[in-house]
């Protein structure tokens, strides 16, 4: 039989590790991306381990400072933001909860972090990275779609047989869909018609029904 866990509800005199799953299972329910709520839980989880056993409500400022000012030695800025960011989530979901009062958190300041341009592929460069991916239907079909849309690798991993119009060969279109808070991202697409012949002849080989790459990221 399937196991099953019981869910409890966060209370003050827990530690955080003991509300991880009840935190995770609040993000998964909350509209965020498939990837927040393992990352923002693995997170807390880090401060929790560093304030060990310490209950929710004897938890305060100075010992958050004290473990960003333990991760910046050895984190990025960005890594560092999306930690603070994880936390104030956290602690917020505790005052929603009415399990504290405030959030200790809510001086923290956050560190915005510019990222850097992206390098830009010129066409040769393009023409050159479809060329080296072309001995496969998968891998072109991969590069071919990143070049001409642009899209970010979750979207990628969202598409499906579905999201592809081929009524007109020489127009092919795109749906990007998305879900919860990100709704609004949705657009349509033009695609190169070139694009119509690899699309059929990947989706033959590798014997797609439904996810277009039905693949881990790391394997991608």
């Amino acid at each position: 039989m399937p196991q099953t866990y019981q869910i409890e509800l966060p209370a003050a005199d827990h530690t955080i590790l003991k509300t991880l799953l009840a935190y995770n299972t609040y993000l998964r329910s909350g509209g965020y991306s498939k990837y927040t709520p393992d990352d923002f839980t693995s997170d807390v989880k880090k401060f929790g381990l560093f304030v060990k056993d310490k209950k929710l409500r004897d938890i305060k400022l100075v010992d958050i400072q004290q473990w960003i000012g333990e991760i910046k030695k050895v984190m990025k800025e960005k890594t560092v933001s999306r930690k603070i960011s994880a936390i104030t989530n956290y602690f917020n979901w505790l005052t929603q909860e009415n399990v504290l009062t405030e959030s200790p958190a809510q001086s923290i300041r956050y560190i915005r972090v510019t990222s850097p341009l992206p390098d830009i592929l010129f066409d040769e460069e393009c023409q050159k990275l479809l060329a080296a991916a072309s001995a496969d239907p998968r891998s072109y079909l991969l590069v071919f779609l990143l070049l001409s849309t642009g899209m970010k690798k979750e979207e990628l991993f969202d598409l499906k047989l579905i999201h592809f119009d081929f009524s007109d060969k020489y127009a092919p279109e795109l749906w990007l869909k998305h879900t919860g808070k990100k709704v609004n991202k949705d657009r349509k697409l033009k695609l190169p018609h070139e694009v119509v012949p690899v699309f059929h002849e990947y989706v033959k080989r590798y014997g797609i029904t439904d996810t277009l790459f039905p693949y881990t990221p790391r394997f991608i």
